[in-house]
């Protein structure tokens, strides 16, 4: 388990990375996944300006409102609320023909076993369907949880890392 350059952000001239295991959104990772990276070799690896570090996401607050955003509502399996709290979470405002939107991801972290669970959520389902993204609504009516891999800046994995051992 890794983190690795997005390829196909690189091609957008946008570099972002991504944990290199498949449906890993779901996956809940124990806490060293993240503390033991190496953020310093990794900015010197990819020479990233702070521009490219940020890539205009910023933090957002650790409110009810962003917790519901990023669960997937599930009949099959409930999900446990009372056992998870935000760590991190950063958001980002785009605009498409016309259309604003704004993602969010975020990192949950289990209190009983200190596990990770990663998350990205888009208030816009246009956005969605029209990229055959996969996604359950989330506990938010107007936000959706998608089944894709984190794909964040570095500052989120490495804002991440610095909450999880201060």
């Amino acid at each position: 388990m890794s983190l690795q350059i997005y390829k196909k952000a690189t091609k957008q001239g946008v570099k972002e990375f991504k944990l290199t295991e498949k449906r890993n959104t779901y996956n809940k990772k124990p806490v060293n996944y993240i503390t033991n990276i190496n953020f310093d070799a990794m900015k010197r690896e990819y020479s990233l300006t702070d521009e490219e570090y940020y890539n205009g996401w910023k933090l957002e607050q650790h409110t009810r409102e962003n917790f519901l955003r990023l669960i997937p509502e599930t009949t099959t399996t409930p999900f446990n609320m009372s056992e998870w709290k935000i760590a991190l979470v950063i958001s980002k405002k785009f605009e498409e023909n016309g259309v604003e939107f704004t993602w969010i991801k975020g990192a949950l972290l289990n209190k009983e076993t200190n596990k990770i669970m990663f998350k990205s959520s888009v208030n816009n389902l246009e956005r969605l369907t029209g990229e055959k993204w996969t996604y359950k609504n989330s506990y938010d009516a107007e936000w959706f949880v998608t089944k894709s891999g984190m794909i964040a800046p570095l500052f989120f994995y490495e804002e991440l890392k610095n909450r999880l051992i201060n």
